[in-house]
């Protein structure tokens, strides 16, 4: 596969699995049966857990649009910067729905291997987010 390729794959991701209307069963088609998600605090770090973020992103949050805002790669890594933008009508951490619009930066290097994504390392700005929501 072409970086150009790879790039294109993990920016169908985040579209599909982190906006509004998504296809959540993308995981099945762009990750690799042997994913691994090494992001901390994120489950078992295999593809349905995965799956399961983004299942429970949409509880507390609604018009979710996410953004690949940048994308690097050079062969099989593919770097990505994105933006999370979600209004908070749900219940979240305890917090009641403020009806808020909040928005989330974050970095994400995937690794890819025939077309599927076999690895994620991930950083969200969480306190920024607790920050938004008026929990700090």
């Amino acid at each position: 596969m072409s970086t150009d390729d790879n790039k294109a794959i993990v920016a169908r991701l985040t579209r599909e699995l982190y906006n509004d209307g998504g296809d959540l069963d993308a995981v099945y088609e762009l990750l690799a049966e042997d994913f691994v998600d090494h992001t901390p605090g994120e489950g078992s770090g295999d593809r349905e857990s995965y799956r399961l973020r983004a299942v429970a992103l949409r509880g507390p949050f609604s018009e979710i649009r996410a953004t690949s805002d940048e994308l690097v790669a050079e062969g099989d890594p593919v770097c990505e910067r994105w933006t999370c933008r979600v209004r908070h009508t749900g219940e979240f951490m305890g917090l009641r729905a403020s009806g808020e619009r909040l928005e989330v930066l974050g970095f994400a290097m995937y690794r890819l291997r025939d077309g599927k994504i076999v690895e994620l390392w991930e950083v969200a700005d969480r306190l920024g987010l607790m920050r938004q929501l008026g929990a700090l």
